[in-house]
């Protein structure tokens, strides 16, 4: 299992003399057609809609293994994490893996 969160670029958004040099991190956003994908940065609901997958800038997604091994071959590896049992404050485990990280049928 992995985490996707597609990133985020600063923009300034306005004109007025003080909000306009406001920065807000306006997200990416990911649309998966056709086995392949396209970077939007304010997708429509008929893109979202017509989308196999649809990964929406400033939020998190968990994806399978097999989608996350379409996105890095895709070169999206970098907005990817992998995620698993006592990965974090708690350290590491192998909870519903084994010990080579293949994931097991309980």
């Amino acid at each position: 299992m992995y985490l996707l969160q597609p990133p985020g670029r600063l923009e300034r958004r306005g004109k007025h003399h003080f909000f306009g040099r406001m920065r807000l991190t306006a997200g990416l956003s990911l649309l998966k057609r056709d086995d392949l994908y396209s970077q939007v940065t304010d997708p429509s609901a008929e893109d979202v809609e017509a989308a196999q997958a649809a990964y929406l800038g400033g939020h998190i997604y968990y994806v399978s293994n097999a989608e996350a091994a379409s996105l890095a071959i895709a070169g999206y590896a970098d907005w990817l994490s992998r995620v698993g049992y006592g990965i974090g404050p708690y350290g590491q485990g192998s909870y519903g893996e084994d010990h080579n990280g293949t994931p097991t049928d309980h």
